[in-house]
This record gives C-alpha cells, sequence and structure tokens, in this order.
C-alpha cells in the first residue's frame, strides 16, 4: 500500500482523531491504491440527463493504526483485484443477472461476488459511509473529514447527520501526512522519474531542423506507454515567449527552447525539464544557462531536514542575483499522487495551511522522504529560453538526486 501508514498515525494522534475519512479520487487512491478512469470524470448529467455536475462520491475509512476501508460502487469492485490489504464496503447496485449460479469463483473474486449481492445494500455511498462507521464502532469517535472532495449532495447529505455533522475539516492535514512519502511511493516516484527521463530523452533525440514538435511528443507518448506509464505534459518554449503544448512548431536552426515533460506511472507524477538548443548556443544564453546550473546546485546543498522551503528558495535566489541575471523564478515543489504535492518551495509568503485540525505556517520545514523538483526558467524574447529542472529527494542527512539526470549543459543537436 502506498499509504505512510505510520505517519498518518502519528499526525492523527496529535491532533486527536480516531480515523480520517477520504472523499477525493486522489486522497482515496493515497489510503487504498484504488482507482478507475471513470470515477474522476463521470459526472452525474452523464449517466442521468438534466442531474448535476457532481462526479461520484467515493469514500475511504482510515481507522487509526487499522486497515483501510474503501466504499465504491459495485460495478468497479474488480479493480481491487490486486489490492489485498484494504477492507470493502459498496453501496448500489449494477442490475446483474443472478438467474446462472456462479461457478469458478475463489479468492478475491468470490468476495467480490458476496459483497455485490448483499441484501439491502445502502443506496448511496454517504449511506455506506455511516454504516461503515457504525459497523466499526466509530459513530462516537473523533473523526477527520477530507470536507475538498465531498460533491454538493453529499455534504448536504452528511450535514443532517449527526455523525457527519460533528466531523472536522482534515484536508490539509492528509496534505501533511502525504508530502513525506513511503518506501512504497519512492519507489513509484523513482519509477515515474526513470520512464520520464528515458522517454524525453528519446523523443528529444529526434530534434534538429525542421522537426515538427508534434513528432517529438509523438515518440515520448510511444515511450512511455511502453513502460506502462501515461501521459501527463510536454511542454516547450518557442521563441522565449512563454510555453507552448499544443501548437505544431517546426524547430529552426539556433533555436533555443524550453522543454518541460512528464508522465504518471501507477497513480505518481514525474516532472522533468531542460534546455534544448538546435545549433550553437550564444555566450548570453550560456551565460543565463550556467546560472541556472549554479543556482541549483546551490539548492541541492541546502536542502537538508529542519531547513524552511523559503530557505532553499532564499539560496538559489542570492545566486542568482549574485552571478548578476536577476530574471528569473528559481523555485521547487514536491512530487506525488498530484503534481505538486507540499512542500512548495518559494519565498515566505506569510500565509497560513490550515483547516479544523491544523494551523501551520505554509513555509514548511523539509523532512526526510520529500521527493523536491527544483526547477528555473529564463525567458529572453526572441533570442529563446534556458530551463533546467532536478529531481531531489530529501534524505536524513541531507538530500541527494532522485535519478540519475545530467542538467549541467543543455542538450545540444
Amino acid at each position: 500500500m502506498p499509504i505512510n501508514a505510520k505517519r498518518a498515525d502519528a499526525w492523527m494522534e496529535e491532533h486527536g482523531l480516531d480515523a480520517l475519512v477520504a472523499a477525493s479520487t486522489v486522497n482515496v487512491t493515497y489510503f487504498t491504491d484504488y482507482s478507475t478512469w471513470s470515477d474522476p470524470q463521470f459526472k452525474q448529467y452523464m449517466i442521468d440527463p438534466g442531474g448535476s455536475t457532481s462526479v461520484t462520491q467515493l469514500f475511504a475509512v482510515y481507522p487509526r493504526g487499522e486497515r483501510p476501508i474503501l466504499i465504491a460502487h459495485p460495478v468497479h469492485l474488480l479493480n481491487t483485484l490486486d489490492l489485498p490489504g484494504i477492507d470493502i464496503e459498496t453501496f448500489g447496485s449494477y442490475g446483474p443477472d443472478d438467474s446462472i449460479e456462479p461457478v469458478g469463483l475463489v479468492g478475491r473474486e468470490k468476495v467480490i461476488h458476496e459483497l455485490t449481492h448483499r441484501a439491502d445494500p445502502p443506496g448511496s455511498s454517504c449511506e455506506a459511509l455511516m454504516r461503515c462507521l457504525k459497523s466499526r464502532g466509530l459513530t462516537d469517535a473523533r473523526i477527520g473529514l477530507d470536507k475538498e472532495g465531498l460533491t454538493p449532495e453529499s455534504h448536504e447529505h452528511l450535514q443532517n447527520d449527526p455523525v457527519g455533522a460533528g466531523m472536522k475539516n482534515a484536508s490539509n492535514l492528509i496534505r501533511m501526512i502525504r508530502m513525506v512519502k513511503s518506501e512504497v511511493e519512492i519507489d513509484r516516484l523513482t519509477r515515474a522519474a526513470l520512464i520520464g527521463e528515458r522517454a524525453g530523452m528519446e523523443a528529444l533525440s529526434l530534434a534538429g531542423p525542421g522537426c515538427r514538435v508534434q513528432d517529438m511528443l509523438r515518440c515520448y507518448l510511444a515511450e512511455i506507454s511502453r513502460e506502462s506509464a501515461v501521459m501527463d505534459h510536454f511542454a516547450f518554449g518557442i521563441n522565449g515567449q512563454g510555453i507552448a503544448t499544443n501548437v505544431d512548431y517546426r524547430l529552426k536552426d539556433n533555436d533555443i527552447l524550453f522543454v518541460d515533460w512528464g508522465c504518471n506511472y501507477r497513480h505518481y507524477f514525474s516532472d522533468s525539464g531542460t534546455t534544448l538548443v538546435v545549433g550553437e548556443m550564444p555566450g548570453p544564453m550560456k551565460q543565463r544557462h550556467d546560472t541556472l546550473v549554479r543556482c541549483v546546485e546551490a539548492a541541492g546543498v541546502e536542502m537538508r531536514p529542519g531547513i524552511p522551503g523559503s530557505q532553499v528558495q532564499k539560496r538559489m535566489t542570492d545566486e542568482m542575483e549574485a552571478l548578476g541575471f536577476p530574471h528569473s523564478y528559481p523555485h521547487g515543489h514536491g512530487l506525488g499522487l498530484e503534481i505538486r504535492d507540499y512542500p512548495i518551495v518559494i519565498k515566505k509568503n506569510g500565509k497560513r495551511i490550515r483547516d479544523e485540525c491544523i494551523d501551520l505556517d505554509s513555509d514548511l520545514p523539509l523532512e526526510a522522504g520529500m521527493p523536491i523538483n527544483i526547477e528555473m526558467a529564463y525567458w529572453v524574447p526572441g533570442a529563446g529560453s534556458v530551463h533546467l529542472e532536478r529531481n531531489f529527494l530529501v534524505t536524513e542527512t541531507g538530500c541527494r538526486d532522485l535519478i540519475e539526470h545530467d542538467r549541467s549543459k543543455p542538450l545540444y543537436r
């Protein structure tokens, strides 16, 4: 399971919670490793014309120190065949023909059949959630709820229930748990980064005068697909004027381009980038690229447990200004189930990260087990754009590269 259970239990105990209830698709995945392609996309009006724009409401319950419980519709339970570490509750029915006695069902398939043929199933996920909490003895428990993931209908339902109304918003507390990764998560993030790096380099190997950006994109898609990853982004800076993803641009002699790409492997994101040079790089642009290299290297020296994110950003900014090239915004961010997890490495902004369970300074201190992407871009309209990204993992004593990826020089083609 991806969940960092030890961290979750510690945060729940510190903030007086007996259980957490995830309601967004990303947090349901975090606690159970369950996902389907349709749950985050199918809206009610797509099934029931005139209905709302809400997606199907799912839940995951995590009682402190115990197995997670998934609450999902029975038509999708086959997606749990490879998830033996969770318990399952269902709601509704998909109307199967039960006139023929099933044969040959064993193991998890038999369990799923029994779950989908319970007498009197709850009609909605909210009803199933309440039944689950009652059966687990949690109706009087202190429960944190991922309120950001609730549909308006679910919010109303829970507000009208004594147990639901007493749940505290814990959406940001869950983000705090998620930002330090378990070993399973680090393995998946490493795999995602390796797939993305290999695919990105293969795609960029096609570059040259006259090459179409869309041809490189198609190569990237093919390469990540070979390794069971899916597309997130493949973006270019063209002529030093911002970022494009959907244009059919042809590379020219002496183009200097920002390139940024990422994929998703088993729910976890990669994010990386470099500078692509078609031909030669003039001295002034090389100086700017060298500045980016120095700044990102400085970030790697600065990152260690206990250091606030703003201190890392300041180290990069100080380096950039000392080298005489201030027109950039060095920053960083966590990686995980979303393209940007906490922490966000920027200047101290004076804001708070709060919900009904926590109230923290947004300038979060680094912790061992945080994967952090550090990135910088430098835009010179009419001349080109230089870019550099490196993935780090904070360790007990400092940090290391998440994968081997040389960003000391631009990629020349």
